[in-house]
């Protein structure tokens, strides 16, 4: 019999637990971020305007 070994999600993604917690606080952010904010932060990470999309399609788009 084979033993399967879980691996964490810092492990598995490589990121510590101060990285985990930032990108947490990232997520809850964009919950608190109006339609244009949303809009704003997509122009900065895409360097292009957002799509015509509503506004739980843009949280999880940029999540």
């Amino acid at each position: 019999m084979t033993k399967t070994r879980m691996k964490s999600v810092g492990k598995r993604t490589g990121l510590g637990p101060a990285q985990d917690h930032a990108v947490l606080a990232d997520l809850v952010a964009l919950k608190a971020m109006t339609v244009p904010e949303l809009r704003e932060k997509w122009a900065a990470i895409f360097d292009a305007p957002a799509p015509n999309t509503s506004r739980q399609n843009l949280e999880l788009r940029l999540g």
